[in-house]
């Protein structure tokens, strides 16, 4: 639940920054479906001894496309952040180069990948890893399903033998820069892989941490660094069962003739707009359990909820975290 906690935030360490790295890793990850990839890598933030690094001015893989008003004043444009952080690993095992992006660029997209790539090989990294979701039907009751794919047969066969067991994504698409930054690499020559985790339907719009858990666990096996999960998966636990509690919910509201408002069909305290689709009343779920945990969020799910317009529905509530 730390999905892009550090961002901007992590201090400079210069002496950090000026040695060089020990057969890096470059992790990067940006939003996508169940924000998979930023749950993971902000959650690698939080749990590893970060410094940042420099970044080359990115704007020009990036457009301003809408204007944000406050109170009718009209604020200058704002491009996205991007921030690269080094982590060097104690035992000297294997040091890390993590790339977060708030977003993904609109223009010239795999010319933003070989630019990162000239970047991190400038670094000595050895290897690229992205994590992206697999969108099923349901919430199923078991772990969600590991699927990988590689730019080479025989990285694939490594990771196909590294537990826990993953499926080879045999044909298919990777949206977005999780899947073409590997094409990059592919292009170059340069090992990479992808590590892919289900996330249900119901998710795709808030932070799904049970495919988070599952991608980072595969991509420890396989670094061999010392990455304590288990915050990780109890905050996992608390959010499915969150949303097991909303589906089963859901599906009695669906079965009655004449349904009740959601805040009390749902048992969950909210607004008595039956228009609110699962997938807003769930992003809205996440955000409160996450604000619970995290207090730095809470600011996240107030802009949500003005964006919504449902703060004054919520208000209560979001009173109450303090």
């Amino acid at each position: 639940g730390t999905d892009g906690a550090r961002l901007g935030h992590a201090p400079c360490n210069h002496s950090a920054m000026d040695a060089p790295l020990n057969a890096p890793w470059l992790v990067a990850v940006w939003p996508g479906m169940g924000n998979v990839a930023l749950a993971a890598g902000g959650y690698l933030l939080d749990q590893l001894d970060v410094f940042e690094l420099p970044l080359p001015d990115l704007r020009e893989f990036f457009d301003v496309d809408e204007a944000l008003v406050r109170e009718g004043v009209v604020r200058r444009g704002r491009f996205p952040r991007n921030r690269l952080y080094g982590y060097r690993d104690p035992s000297g095992r294997r040091d890390l180069l993590i790339f977060v992006g708030e977003s993904q660029p609109n223009v010239r997209g795999y010319g933003f990948c070989h630019t990162l790539l000239d970047l991190a090989r400038s670094h000595g990294a050895e290897r690229i890893v992205t994590f992206a979701s697999v969108v099923t039907p349901a919430l199923s009751s078991d772990l969600p399903q590991l699927f990988s794919v590689a730019t080479d047969d025989r990285l694939l066969q490594t990771v196909l033998d590294t537990p826990p067991a993953s499926t080879s994504l045999r044909d298919g698409v990777i949206g977005g820069l999780n899947g073409t930054l590997l094409a990059a690499a592919a292009e170059l020559d340069i090992d990479g892989v992808g590590l892919l985790a289900e996330v249900p339907t119901l998710a795709i719009k808030i932070p799904y941490l049970r495919a988070a858990q599952r991608v980072l666990e595969l991509f420890v096996a396989l670094s061999n660094l010392p990455i304590d999960l288990s915050l990780l998966s109890k905050q996992a636990d608390r959010l499915d069962e969150t949303l097991r509690h909303m589906l089963v919910q859901l599906q009695q509201l669906s079965a009655t003739e004449t349904p009740t408002p959601p805040e009390t069909t749902l048992g969950l305290p909210g607004p008595a707009d039956s228009s609110l689709t699962p997938e807003v009343v769930a992003l809205i779920e996440s955000l409160f359990l996450l604000a619970e945990s995290d207090r730095s969020k809470v600011w996240a799910l107030r802009d949500e909820l003005e964006r919504q317009g449902l703060f004054k529905d919520y208000q209560d509530r979001f009173l109450d975290l303090f």
